[in-house]
């Protein structure tokens, strides 16, 4: 989206109301946090330990509405390209909702494995003790 911008910047900052303008620029930043935080999303279930089937679900959901959801940002960003300001709504809409079923799926997603994780937290063998064990072997602090 960045080079597009650049290349029409006399379309665009020259021509556009500052509202427009500043929805470019309000919503680069947020696609920016947003993909970061799914890059952490996707390093933290590899550290979690999910394996197999779960893991290639999760990540291709977490790809997949991502990818939604940046696509239906970046389309409500460059709207005014694609439709004059007076038949824009419906285009709004779609646009609008599509980005919500993204981030909201992404949403559940995250919060399926935050639940996976505090179930495992009351197991008695779960990977929590594990994982503390570990780290107190580390620090010689658990006598064998």
């Amino acid at each position: 989206m960045g080079i597009f911008t650049a290349v029409k910047l006399d379309e665009i900052f020259r021509n556009w109301q500052y509202m427009d303008e500043r929805s470019i620029l309000t919503g680069h930043w947020h696609i920016l946090g947003t993909l970061t935080a799914t890059i952490l999303l996707l390093y933290y279930a590899d550290l979690a330990g999910l394996k197999g089937k779960v893991r290639r679900w999760f990540g291709w959901l977490v790809i997949l509405f991502s990818d939604l959801a940046f696509g239906a940002v970046t389309v409500y960003e460059m709207r005014r390209l694609i439709t004059s300001e007076g038949t824009q709504q419906p285009l709004i809409n779609k646009t609008t909702l599509l980005g919500d079923i993204g981030l909201g799926t992404l949403l559940l997603i995250l919060a399926a494995l935050m639940v996976w994780r505090l179930a495992d937290l009351f197991k008695k063998k779960g990977k929590w003790s594990s994982e503390t064990g570990e780290r107190l072997e580390k620090k010689g602090e658990v006598n064998k």
